[in-house]
């Protein structure tokens, strides 16, 4: 039996470094550029690539577009002398590096000598990556290349003549040719604003539904590409900061583009957003801005305030007592964004209808007045904010109006005599009528005036046994009216 090793410090940590490593390639920040053939088989340019050469009877050509191949060769019928080359040349961009080189390339060989030996290459600023050659054993290479470039600042493809001074590269048929090219940037560095983001969209106050946003920003190597709204963590919308005449775009097929500078290295950025799809309230807010990587981020963060639908108003409350001269107090919960309340009260008949304002009450709370004896009070609440205005009147039965209530005079009831008997709701201040505020004491067995509100008022008070009768006419103080 044997037993299973167990796990150590030092190997935990160096299995959690290896893991840390591995994600960091697999995030690697780099894009591609192709030359002469995409992915998806389209015949394209070389941008990017230079050639150049040195000798006699040496050549480069361009058949990108009618062959998909650039290549490099040795007249085959005449020697050359060492030095001589015919190469092509892909530099990287500034603040960028070389990854990999990928190409379906097919290359030839011519034989040697002891004071030259012709040969075809793949180098970088660093050294040889391919090169078939007689101190290689090779005469000839076809098929595919994937050679890492580990960082080079620039990568070469062509032939040579490789001999001492005086030398001779026999002639022969020396050549090579690269198809389907595809050469991995490497760019470790991210955008930068060279304006900060601005407008209603990056506002605290803005309280407008669609709001927009500008920013200016610049990046080395691939340039600026995407541009991202993310909201709550979310991303909303995006696309690219500037298409530059499609240069920009990614090709959709293989992802790559037709230049090593795709993009603006300054770039003017506007996103515009509807916030109709947003809750009211505070809502946190993301510009993102990539360079050709699509990984490498320059982001800026804040958070704006919705106010797209009108307040909500919870149920309004009376509180207090509903007799004249108390005070009335009326409450309501309002949901909005700095939502601003106003009060209304009004009067209205026992069973609620008939309302009317009451002129000057438009305050959170209200005096009960002896125009308010024998009615009921409503209190209407109005919130508007951006967003709109709600209006919420009180229950004409809630509160200190349950069931029948009406506002009762100060002493107590819904009517008086001047004795303090009090009358129904039909009776001196009954419905549609004004109710006295209190009626002063009549001697029994008498007939005097009265003063009810506002005006002298004939009653006659008589007296029958243990009853008493009030007569006359109740006109209302503000109309006049009976």
């Amino acid at each position: 039996m044997t037993n299973a090793p167990r796990s150590t410090p030092a190997l935990l940590a160096l299995t959690a470094t290896l893991l840390i490593t591995l994600a960091s390639q697999a995030q690697a920040a780099t894009y591609a550029v192709d030359a002469c053939q995409r992915p998806d088989g389209t015949f394209v340019g070389k941008d990017g690539w230079s050639s150049e050469i040195a000798g006699n009877f040496v050549l480069v050509s361009d058949n990108c577009l009618n062959d998909g191949a650039i290549n490099a060769t040795f007249d085959p019928a005449v020697g050359h002398n060492p030095g001589d080359r015919a190469v092509w040349t892909f530099t990287a961009p500034a603040g960028t590096t070389l990854d990999r080189l990928t190409a379906t390339r097919s290359a030839r060989a011519g034989a040697g000598q002891l004071s030259g030996t012709p040969g075809a290459f793949v180098r970088t600023n660093r050294g040889y990556v391919e090169r078939c050659h007689a101190s290689t054993a090779c005469t000839s290479l076809d098929g595919a290349l994937d050679a890492p470039l580990e960082g080079a600042g620039e990568v070469q493809f062509g032939v040579e003549c490789d001999g001492v001074s005086g030398g001779r590269c026999p002639a022969g048929n020396t050549r090579t040719s690269l198809r389907r090219i595809r050469v991995v940037i490497r760019d470790d560095s991210s955008p930068t604003f060279s304006s900060q983001p601005s407008g209603p969209l990056t506002s605290a106050t803005a309280t407008t539904r669609v709001r927009s946003l500008t920013y200016g920003a610049v990046d080395i190597g691939g340039g600026v590409f995407s541009q991202r709204l993310v909201v709550d963590g979310v991303q909303l919308t995006g696309g690219l900061v500037d298409a530059n005449g499609g240069r920009c775009e990614r090709y959709s097929i293989g992802d790559g583009f037709a230049s090593p500078v795709p993009c603006r290295t300054s770039a003017s950025g506007e996103l515009s957003f509807d916030t109709a799809s947003l809750s009211d309230g505070l809502h946190a807010i993301e510009l993102r801005v990539t360079d050709a990587t699509d990984i490498n981020t320059l982001s800026k963060s804040w958070t704006i305030t919705v106010d797209n639908l009108p307040p909500v108003i919870d149920e309004v409350t009376l509180s207090g007592s509903a007799r004249e001269g108390d005070v009335l107090r009326c409450s309501a919960a309002v949901n909005g964004q700095a939502a601003a309340a106003t009060y209304r009260w009004l009067r209205a008949a026992p069973d609620g209808s008939g309302e009317v304002v009451v002129p000057g009450a438009t305050a959170a709370e209200y005096t009960v007045t002896a125009a308010d004896v024998g009615r009921k009070l409503l209190c209407r609440v109005t919130a508007t904010d951006s967003g709109g205005t709600t209006t919420k009147t009180s229950s004409w039965s809630s509160g200190p109006f349950a069931g029948d209530t009406v506002v009762a005079t100060r002493s107590g009831g819904a009517t008086t005599d001047g004795s303090g008997a009090a009358g129904g709701n039909g009776g001196a201040g009954g419905a549609g009528g004004r109710g006295p505020s209190e009626l002063p004491a009549l001697a029994a067995c008498t007939r005097r005036t009265v003063t009810m509100v506002g005006a002298p008022t004939q009653l006659t008070r008589s007296y029958r046994g243990s009853g008493v009768s009030l007569g006359g006419r109740l006109t209302d103080v503000a109309t006049g009216r009976p």
